[in-house]
């Protein structure tokens, strides 16, 4: 009986182990969004923080918001590192692009290479939003399960990342963007 009960807690080790191994393996990115309010205008900052991933070579996210009139869109500071990923080196349209489709509310990105070292890595401005405030209660948020980001540059999403929305300041320590410090945030920092 002894050796059933030890044998049974040894598998469920070794079992434990595997699911905390492959939780922490997994690649993810983040997509960090940042307020900034000036007068009767308020702009949103979207930066993709790639650092735990391969690269990215496509994104999508969609955004609703109240109390808002939508402005302008401004990218990456002209575009420069969007324009060499995703519309290749001569900035012209090319095998991808990038774009703010104000009347859906969607932002998308494709046309990323990993053959030719075209793609997003670790932290990088995607857009910002400028939006009129029209009431006191405004806000914006990315749409539930709408952040979607790839490794390869198709817009099929044909081999996702795991993909967290952070808003505000982030908990020091939670590696996972999970809003709290627990063994899986320690299991990255050790595999990192």
């Amino acid at each position: 009986m002894r050796k059933v009960i030890t044998l049974i807690l040894a598998a469920a080790m070794a079992l434990s182990l595997v699911v905390i191994t492959s939780a922490a393996s997994q690649k993810t990115v983040y997509l960090k969004v940042s307020e900034a309010q000036s007068g009767n205008t308020v702009t949103y900052t979207f930066t993709l923080d790639a650092a735990s991933s391969d690269g990215v070579g496509a994104l999508e996210f969609y955004v609703e918001t109240t109390g808002l009139t939508y402005q302008n869109a401004t990218y990456n500071n002209g575009g420069t590192k969007l324009d060499d990923v995703f519309k290749g080196s001569t900035g012209v349209a090319g095998p991808g692009d990038y774009r703010f489709y104000e009347n859906q509310n969607y932002f998308i990105a494709w046309g990323g290479n990993a053959s030719d070292g075209r793609l997003l890595k670790n932290s990088v401005v995607l857009v910002a939003l400028t939006y009129q405030i029209d009431n006191a209660n405004y806000k914006l948020t990315v749409k539930s399960g709408s952040f979607k980001a790839c490794y390869s540059g198709d817009k099929a999403m044909t081999d996702p990342y795991a993909c967290k929305v952070r808003t505000g300041d982030v908990m020091k320590g939670d590696v996972d963007g999970e809003n709290g410090i627990n063994i899986f945030d320690a299991m990255m920092i050790v595999q990192h």
